[in-house]
C-alpha cells in the first residue's frame, strides 16, 4: 500500500508540473500572438483591398496568404469587422466597421500572427455628401445652378425634388448643375455620391417659379443630307429634350446645352421636312429654319468643306457623296479647276472673291449638289481680334457682346478654354452665352476662324463673378509707419478683377487679389501721419468710403544719428542742424531737458538753436506721437564757455597791437569805451539771451570812424583802426 501511495503521489504531482508547464505556455503563446510575433514566418500578409474606399457597411474584398487558419480576425484601422467570411486561404470577404472619413489599415489576424502593416492594406472611408447653399435658389428649368457644400467628390447625380441632372464637380466643395425640368414650386436637392447621398437640409431647398415654354428651334445644319447625318439644331429651351422629329421620323437627340441639339437624321423618303423638338413643356412650332432636305441617294451631295473659312487661295478639301463623274464645281457661282480623289472627296483651291460666304456645289450628270449649311466657304481677311466685351464681369448663363474685327466664319468662343454658345452677328460683333465652368476669377475670351485664334489682350478679358462695386469691411493691420511698406489684408467682396488699391488716394505700393473678398496690398509712403480711407477699383467701380475703409499712418520713433555743430556757449542760440530718422510729425525738441525752438525740414533733418544751459554735455532729445528717440553719444551737444556773460565783458585788443583801438563793452549797461569817444551810449543794448550776431554801429551817434561791429558766434569785430579782427578769445569774465 506504502508503495502504491507513493507511486499515486509521484503521478500526481508529474500532473500537477505538466498544468503548470501548458499553462506557462498558453500565456507565452497569447503575449506572442497578441503583439503579432508568434509564428511570424506564418503571419497572414495583404496585397490587396478592393474597393480600397466606400463607407460604413461597404463588403470589402482581401486578398493575400494565411487566411485560411480558422476564425481569422480582420480590423479597420483598429476596428473589428462585424462579419469576416473566408472563402480560400488568399480571399476574405469583409464589411467594413463604422469609422469616422479617412484612410485606415486593414489587418488580418489568425493564430500564426497578424498582418504586416503596407500601402496595399489601405482603406479609405468616404464622407457622406453635405450640403450648404444654392446659387441662385429659384429659377426655372435650364436654370445654372452652382450647389456649394462638403464631400461633392465623383458626385455622380443630383436631384431636384426627384428629378435627376448631371453635375459638374468643380471641387470637393462645389459643383454646378443644369436645373432639370419640374413643375413649379419648391424642392429639396439632393447630391449623391459614393458615399451616399446629402440629407434634405433647408439650405439645399430650390423653387420653379416659371414654368419653362416650349422650345423654339431657329436653325439646322446642314440644312440638306442622307439618312444618318449628323444634324446640330440651335435655338432655345432644349433642356430635357425627349425626341426631335424629321418629318414625323423621329430621332433621339443628344442635348449639348438649353440652346443646341445634336441628332442623327433617321430614314425618311427624299424632299424637306420640317425639323420638331419635343420637351416636357412641348414640341417647338413649325418654322422655315426648321427646315431639313432628304437628299436622293444617287446625286452628289456635299456633307463637309475643310477648312470652312480662310482668304483667297485656300486649299479646300469638300467630303461627300457621289462625286464620280462630276463635271464641274462653283465657289460663290465661279467655276474652278479641281481634283476628283474619288467618290467621296474633291479638292480644289479657292479662287478670289470678297469677304463673306458662299456655296461650294458639286455637278454631275444626275444634278447639282443641294445647297446647305455644310457646303459653305467663309472668306475672311485675317485673324479675328477682340478689342471689347461687355459686360466685362458676371456669372454662367450672362449673355456678353464681343467686339473685334475678322468674326465671320468664327468657328469657336471660348472662355478661359471652355466652349461657350455663341451667335455671329456680324463681322465684328458675336453674342455669347457664358459657360459654366468658373465660379470667380478673370479669364481671357478667344474667338477662332479658319485664319487662327484671336490674341489675348486685357480688352479680350471677363471676370467670373459678382457684377457689384466692391467693398470694404475691414483693413488689418489698421496702422503703419508714414514711411509705407506695412503689408495690410483687406477683406470685402466683389474683389476679383480688382485693378487699382488706394491708401489716401496715393496707389498701393503693390496688391494681389486672393479671392473676392480678400486683398493682401503694400501700403506707400505718406507725408503726415494720420487716418484716411481705403479704397478698392474694379471693373465695376470703386468702393464707397465707410468707417471700417480705414488706415492710420503714424510716425515713426524718431532717431538721432548726429548734432552739428555738437557744441556751444551756454547762453544758448547755436544754430543746430540735427540729423536722424523719423522727425515727420515731431512735436518738441530739448537740449538737456530744456525745450527749444526747431523746424522740421525733412523727415531726417532738424534746424534748431540751443537753449541756454549750464555748462557740460547733454543729450538732444526729439519727441513725436511715435515716441522719443533713445540717447546715444550721436545726440551730444556740449555747452561751452559763454559768449554772452551776465557781468560786464571786457576786451582790448591792445596787446594785438594798435594802440588805441582796443574797445571795452558792457553788455549789462550797453555802454561802449572806445579810445576816441571814451565811455559812450552806443545805442540802448538791452539785455539778450541770443547768440545770434550783434551789430553796434556808432557812426549814428557821431563820432565818425568810432563805429564798431562785433559777430558773437565767430567772435570777431570789426573796428575803423583793425578792419575785422579776432580781439580776444572772447572769454567770460
Amino acid at each position: 500500500m506504502l508503495y502504491r501511495s507513493i507511486l499515486v503521489n509521484r503521478a500526481r504531482s508529474a500532473s500537477t508540473a505538466f498544468t503548470a508547464l501548458a499553462l506557462a505556455l498558453l500565456v507565452v503563446a497569447t503575449f506572442l500572438f497578441s503583439h503579432g510575433l508568434a509564428n511570424a514566418a506564418g503571419a497572414p500578409t495583404i496585397t490587396s483591398v478592393s474597393p480600397s474606399s466606400g463607407t460604413t457597411g461597404a463588403t470589402v474584398s482581401v486578398v493575400g496568404t494565411g487566411f485560411s487558419a480558422a476564425s481569422p480576425f480582420v480590423t479597420f484601422g483598429g476596428t473589428a469587422a462585424p462579419s469576416v467570411v473566408v472563402t480560400d486561404d488568399s480571399h476574405l470577404s469583409v464589411t467594413a466597421p463604422a469609422r469616422a472619413p479617412g484612410t485606415v489599415d486593414v489587418r488580418v489576424q489568425t493564430i500564426d500572427g497578424t498582418s504586416a502593416i503596407v500601402a496595399a492594406d489601405q482603406f479609405t472611408y468616404i464622407a457622406s455628401p453635405t450640403i450648404s447653399g444654392l446659387t441662385p435658389t429659384s429659377g426655372q428649368a435650364g436654370t445654372a445652378v452652382t450647389i456649394t457644400g462638403a464631400g461633392f467628390t465623383g458626385a455622380t447625380s443630383v436631384s431636384f425634388g426627384g428629378s435627376l441632372a448631371a453635375p459638374t464637380v468643380a471641387s470637393d466643395a462645389q459643383l454646378s448643375v443644369l436645373a432639370p425640368a419640374h413643375a413649379l414650386g419648391l424642392v429639396n436637392v439632393q447630391v449623391t455620391t459614393p458615399g451616399g447621398t446629402s440629407p434634405v437640409v433647408a439650405a439645399g431647398q430650390f423653387t420653379y417659379t416659371t414654368v419653362a415654354s416650349a422650345p423654339v428651334v431657329t436653325s439646322v445644319s446642314p440644312s440638306s443630307g442622307l439618312v444618318g447625318t449628323t444634324v446640330t439644331i440651335m435655338g432655345s429651351g432644349f433642356t430635357g429634350a425627349t425626341s426631335v422629329s424629321f418629318g414625323g421620323a423621329l430621332g433621339s437627340p443628344t442635348v449639348i446645352g438649353d440652346a443646341q441639339i445634336s441628332v442623327t437624321a433617321p430614314a425618311h423618303v427624299a424632299g424637306a421636312v420640317t425639323v420638331q423638338v419635343t420637351t416636357p413643356f412641348g414640341t417647338s412650332p413649325v418654322v422655315v429654319a426648321g427646315q431639313f432636305t432628304y437628299v436622293a441617294v444617287g446625286g452628289p451631295v456635299v456633307t463637309s468643306v475643310s477648312p470652312a473659312v480662310g482668304p483667297p487661295g485656300t486649299t479646300v478639301t469638300v467630303l461627300g457623296t457621289g462625286f464620280l463623274g462630276t463635271t464641274g464645281v462653283t465657289v460663290g457661282g465661279v467655276l474652278v479647276s479641281f481634283i476628283l480623289v474619288g467618290d467621296a472627296q474633291i479638292s480644289l483651291i479657292v479662287p478670289p472673291h470678297a469677304a463673306g460666304t458662299v456655296d461650294i456645289l458639286v455637278t454631275t450628270s444626275l444634278g447639282t449638289s443641294a445647297v446647305s449649311a455644310a457646303d459653305q466657304f467663309t472668306y475672311v481677311s485675317s485673324i479675328p481680334t477682340v478689342t471689347g466685351v461687355s459686360p466685362v464681369s458676371g456669372l454662367a448663363g450672362a449673355v456678353v457682346v464681343i467686339t473685334g474685327t475678322g468674326f465671320t466664319g468664327a468657328t469657336s468662343v471660348s472662355f478661359g478654354g471652355i466652349l461657350a454658345n455663341f451667335t455671329i452677328n456680324s463681322d465684328t460683333s458675336i453674342s455669347a452665352v457664358v459657360p459654366i465652368g468658373f465660379s470667380n476669377g478673370a479669364v481671357n475670351i478667344v474667338v477662332t476662324t479658319a485664319s487662327g485664334s484671336s490674341v489675348v489682350t486685357i480688352n479680350s478679358q471677363f471676370t467670373y463673378g459678382s457684377t457689384a462695386a466692391p467693398t470694404v469691411t475691414g483693413v488689418n493691420p489698421s496702422s503703419g509707419y508714414v514711411t509705407g511698406g506695412t503689408v495690410v489684408t483687406i477683406t470685402g467682396t466683389g474683389f476679383t478683377g480688382a485693378t487699382a488699391v488706394s491708401f489716401a488716394s496715393v496707389a498701393a505700393t503693390s496688391f494681389t487679389v486672393n479671392s473676392d473678398t480678400q486683398i493682401t496690398a503694400t501700403t506707400p509712403a505718406n507725408s503726415a501721419p494720420g487716418t484716411y480711407s481705403v479704397q478698392v477699383t474694379g471693373p465695376n467701380g470703386s468702393s464707397p468710403n465707410n468707417t471700417n475703409a480705414r488706415f492710420t499712418y503714424v510716425s515713426l520713433v524718431p532717431t538721432i544719428t548726429s548734432v552739428s555743430p555738437s557744441s556751444g556757449p551756454g547762453a544758448g542760440g547755436t544754430g543746430v542742424i540735427i540729423s536722424g530718422t523719423g522727425f515727420t510729425g515731431v512735436t518738441s525738441v530739448r537740449f538737456g531737458g530744456v525745450s527749444a525752438s526747431f523746424s522740421v525740414r525733412s523727415d531726417t533733418q532738424i534746424s534748431s538753436a540751443s537753449p541756454s544751459h549750464s555748462l557740460g554735455t547733454v543729450d538732444v532729445t526729439v519727441t513725436s506721437a511715435a515716441g522719443t528717440n533713445a540717447n546715444t553719444a550721436a545726440d551730444n551737444f556740449t555747452y561751452t564757455t559763454n559768449f554772452c556773460p551776465v557781468g560786464p565783458f571786457w576786451t582790448d585788443d591792445l596787446a594785438y597791437g594798435s594802440v588805441g583801438g582796443g574797445f571795452y563793452w558792457d553788455n549789462v549797461s550797453g555802454l561802449v569805451w572806445t579810445g576816441q569817444r571814451d565811455w559812450h551810449l552806443f545805442s540802448p543794448q538791452p539785455p539778450r539771451s541770443s547768440i545770434l550776431p550783434f551789430w553796434m554801429d556808432a557812426l549814428t551817434y557821431g563820432s565818425a570812424g568810432g563805429g564798431f561791429y562785433w559777430d558773437s558766434v565767430s567772435g570777431l569785430v570789426w573796428t575803423a583802426e583793425r578792419d575785422w579782427h579776432l580781439y580776444s578769445p572772447q572769454g567770460c569774465v
